[in-house]
């Protein structure tokens, strides 16, 4: 089965843990296509129906009903997991997704690094920056 990055796919997420979004449900392909092609896991955020004015979840409706994508989930499963592939999501809604993933993993990750290492007398904001995406890149 072809996968696509922003497909909707059916995936069963069980077994989990505590806290992890259990069941057979939907989910968000995150990986980018050419990791989708050549690995056998694929990178997913879950889908729930429940609609939360939460930093990390992005409103979605997905055949007819209202919920979330839920960033803060994302996990990379085995390809065996999907149960069958469906829609895509529209471009506004992939336009929302990055912007979430970009805060949550990336500008956060920055903000971090920058607090910890202002404290260099002397070394420049500029130098700041590279030296914290640097340290984003590497996590």
């Amino acid at each position: 089965m072809e996968l696509t990055q922003y497909q909707i796919v059916i995936v069963n997420l069980d077994p989990t843990k505590d806290s992890e979004i259990k069941k057979t449900r939907p989910c968000l392909v995150i990986s980018p296509d050419e990791m989708n092609k050549y690995l056998k896991t694929v990178v997913v955020a879950p889908l729930t129906s429940s609609v939360k004015n939460h930093p990390t979840r992005v409103p979605v409706t997905y055949q007819g009903r209202h919920g979330s994508i839920a960033i803060d989930q994302i996990r990379t499963i085995d390809k065996s997991r999907v149960v069958h592939a469906t829609d895509h999501i529209s471009s506004a809604e992939i336009l929302q997704v990055k912007k979430v993933i970009e805060m949550t993993y990336v500008k956060m990750c920055i903000e971090k690094i920058l607090g910890e290492t202002a404290h260099y007398a002397g070394d420049s904001s500029q130098n700041c920056r590279a030296y914290a995406l640097f340290a984003c890149m590497r996590l």
